[in-house]
């Protein structure tokens, strides 16, 4: 790590305290370098690039202290997730030449750890060697303990919300705010956690509230929290923001509060990966919630840029020199991973698996791509060598791909029934689309409906039509889909899963023959996954692309008695297993269709049940 290496003269600093929680439960807290700034009473930082874009994710930066300006250049943050991270400030202005920072967590136990805490400082003549000794030797000492210990004890303590070490005020809630919440329709559990989180939480961690990352924290269902931050941004609890996030470093790259104000068609630039992307509701959107009442500083308000918490998917970052070979070591969750270089787009992926003893890994860079040594599943405990092979400094990037988990990204928002419902005037610009990713389309049409009319007549039947929406629409939202439009008869639907597209049909089948007992309702049913782009259309979100077209038309080749899918659907894993259940027990059987609008049959498969 390059902040290890200390320049001469410099003074040196190192304080150790023991902490009551291992370091994978401390490293969230001890490593949000803004945080801590804050905490520790330093001002809020200034970008001072004045549009320079500098190579390697360094930051030209600047705060004033108590009046004196102090400005400086910062060589991105080197860390090894829950270990260690550090920092080189070289200062332009100000009491220091340059400031040395690292942080080394150790296990102590099985629910305890040590954190050693280094600065090295070299000041800028006598003016600074007093300064450096009063405000690092005495004054910071203090602070860091306080806060460290502070940390310590939160997360030993499970709390989730991270009480505000400062008097900056969090959001104030009154006594009446958790029933108008449940009277809203938010689950008792969610109201309950919601009001205690926003009446403690500092400011800091009210500025971006992240759904599912509290539903895992809170230890509630998903959908139920997710559900419960939509109904309260509706009762006026909360505010909406869409995020825009590079695809690279999940960094913030600008925003908009409302869905209009996206601009697909424009890219967006990220001055620390140096690239430009779109926008694409799968990928670089994301919902994200704050307050709706005054909490003190919003989300722009920074104390720190570049810290490991920025970008919690990346598990550890390293600047190499040219020629340079490294090894860290990591413990890592079971998941995917990536090494890349932030110079290149090639990169490096691997498995973190239980299944496995491997645990060294050799990544060289040659300037162009990353060339891999070694298998691609490793153990949790894993040995990263890693070898700049070229003339110039590289900087390393070990990244978990799983970063969507805790991502409330806009495709998922927009397939949600309850956003649909409650944010039906949220649609995109005129003109605008967006791609959503892969989207599972369902089409449902009734069977026969222009003899249903003949037969008992056009308001009875209309009625029957009706019936059946209602039947059709519960069934797609008690499988986790979403009602698009219907179009005469038809009803479209998305879903994230094929699976639940497929249990969405077999439901509404079995709600069709309790409801319309007398005159049993047939529909005909065609299901497709795959890549769709998302527009605004009759004044709501719509869905269209080759996948919608496609689930369209195998609808048409549907009986009534079974359903239609692609190929793809039907090699879905989750699929086979749900035929096969006994509660289903249907068959799949193949044959070949001419698709319109493709230009040449494909393979497509009828679902229906088994013959007994």
């Amino acid at each position: 790590m390059i902040a290890d290496a200390v320049p001469s003269g410099a003074l040196r600093w190192e304080w150790t305290w023991e902490l009551p929680a291992p370091p994978e439960a401390l490293w969230p807290l001890v490593s949000d370098t803004n945080r801590f700034n804050r905490d520790t009473g330093l001002p809020r930082v200034e970008d001072a690039r004045d549009g320079e874009e500098l190579e390697n994710a360094r930051r030209r930066l600047r705060m004033s202290v108590r009046g004196v300006p102090v400005a400086w250049e910062e060589l991105p943050f080197e860390w090894v997730r829950p270990w260690r991270f550090g920092v080189v400030r070289t200062y332009s202005r100000g009491p220091l030449r340059e400031m040395r920072v690292r942080a080394t967590l150790s296990p102590l136990g099985e629910d305890r750890s040590t954190l050693v805490y280094s600065v090295a400082a070299l000041p800028r003549g006598v003016l600074g060697w007093i300064t450096a000794k009063v405000q690092i030797g005495m004054l910071s000492r203090r602070r860091f303990a306080a806060v460290f210990r502070a940390y310590g004890e939160s997360v030993a303590a499970g709390d989730s919300s991270v009480p505000s070490l400062r008097s900056d005020r969090s959001a104030a809630t009154n006594g009446g705010e958790k029933e108008r919440l449940v009277e809203a329709g938010v689950t008792p559990a969610v109201a309950e956690r919601l009001i205690d989180f926003l009446g403690r939480a500092d400011t800091l961690s009210l500025a971006r509230l992240r759904p599912y990352t509290l539903a895992r924290a809170w230890q509630l269902p998903l959908d139920e929290v997710r559900s419960g931050f939509l109904l309260a941004t509706r009762a006026g609890l909360l505010e909406m923001r869409w995020e825009l996030l590079c695809p690279n470093c999940r960094g913030t790259k600008g925003g908009a509060t409302t869905l209009s104000e996206l601009r697909a068609s424009e890219s967006v630039h990220c001055d620390t990966c140096l690239i430009d992307f779109s926008v694409e509701f799968d990928r670089s959107v994301e919902l994200v919630f704050s307050p709706a009442i005054g909490i003190g500083p919003g989300p722009d308000a920074s104390f720190c840029v570049a810290g490991p918490q920025i970008t919690p998917h990346i598990v550890g970052q390293q600047l190499l020199h040219p020629g340079e070979e490294r090894e860290i070591r990591a413990r890592l969750e079971p998941g995917s991973y990536r090494v890349r270089s932030l110079a290149g787009s090639g990169a490096t992926a691997f498995r973190v698996s239980e299944r496995t003893d491997e645990r060294e890994l050799r990544v060289s860079w040659s300037g162009e791509a990353m060339h891999p040594e070694g298998p691609d599943a490793f153990a949790e405990e894993i040995h990263l060598r890693l070898r700049n092979d070229t003339e110039s400094e590289a900087l390393f990037v070990i990244e978990n791909t799983g970063w969507s988990e805790d991502a409330l990204t806009a495709a998922e928002v927009a397939a949600d029934p309850r956003f649909r419902d409650l944010f039906a005037s949220e649609v995109l610009a005129a003109g605008e689309f967006v791609s959503v990713g892969t989207k599972t389309v369902l089409f449902t049409d009734l069977e026969a409906s222009t003899s249903l009319y003949q037969r008992i007549g056009d308001a009875p039947a209309f009625g029957r039509v009706m019936e059946h929406f209602d039947v059709v629409s519960a069934a797609v939202e008690a499988e986790g889909g979403s009602v698009v439009k219907t179009i005469g008869d038809a009803v479209m639907a998305v879903f994230t899963r094929p699976v639940d597209a497929l249990a969405a049909v077999l439901r509404a089948r079995r709600g069709l023959s309790v409801a319309t007992e007398e005159e049993c309702l047939r529909i005909k049913a065609g299901i497709e996954e795959g890549p769709a782009i998302i527009v605004t259309m009759n004044g709501h979100l719509d869905y269209f692309g080759t996948t919608v077209n496609v689930a369209a038309r195998l609808g048409g080749l549907a009986t009534g008695e079974d359903v239609i899918v692609s190929d793809r659907v039907q090699r879905d894993e989750l699929v086979r297993a749900l035929l096969v259940r006994g509660d289903v027990a249907a068959e799949a059987t193949p044959f070949d269709a001419e698709i319109r609008g493709l230009g040449s049959r494909a393979r497509v498969w009828r679902i229906r049940p088994r013959a007994s």
